[in-house]
This record gives C-alpha cells, sequence and structure tokens, in this order.
C-alpha cells in the first residue's frame, strides 16, 4: 500500500537536512537547520542557539521536497515515521523533521 504525501506546511517545520546521498546524517556531510519553532520544540539532547536557525535555508529544503512531491518523485519521497520526511537524489539527501 502506498502512503501519499501531503505537502509540508512551512509552520509545521521543526528543522531540515541537506546533506551528501549515501553518507551519515550527524552533520559530517551536510548542514542541518532549524526554524524558531524548532527551537521552541525540538529536543536534540542540548539547546539550539540562535545563531542555528536558519529560516531561509529550511524553507529551500521543503520547496524541494514539495516541488519533487507535485512534479510526481514520489518514489524518491517518502515518509519515516510521523515526523519525518525524507526527499533522496543521486547527489543528495533532504529531510524535513515536522511538529506532529
Amino acid at each position: 500500500m502506498t502512503t501519499t504525501i501531503s505537502p509540508i506546511k512551512f509552520e509545521d517545520v521543526l528543522s531540515t537536512y541537506s546533506g551528501k546521498a549515501h553518507a551519515c546524517c550527524c552533520g559530517c556531510s551536510g548542514k542541518y537547520s532549524y526554524t524558531k519553532l524548532g527551537q521552541q520544540n525540538y529536543e536534540r539532547g542540548y539547546p539550539i542557539d540562535d545563531d542555528e536557525i536558519n529560516e531561509r535555508s529550511a524553507k529551500i529544503i521543503v520547496n524541494k521536497i514539495n516541488r519533487a512531491l507535485a512534479e510526481g518523485n514520489e518514489n524518491d519521497v517518502y515518509q519515516d515515521g510521523d515526523q519525518m520526511i525524507v526527499y533522496e537524489t543521486e547527489t543528495r539527501t533532504y529531510f524535513v523533521i515536522l511538529n506532529k
């Protein structure tokens, strides 16, 4: 059974990630961006500082994933649990963590 993924609403986004495909996602091969909502509600084990908030970068990732969904690239976009949406290309991995 295929699950249809709805377009991502930016107001639901806590954080995003953009990194090299087929690499770990610890941050050594990519970049995490946090939203103001993420700073308040995302628990990663230590505080998210003001200089880590980059809503512009987060919006770019959300737009890439939403564009892939709109263009019919459902095979490249999948949902991992109820909070994470992942988009994989040949060279990059993008994901969004949602406030659920």
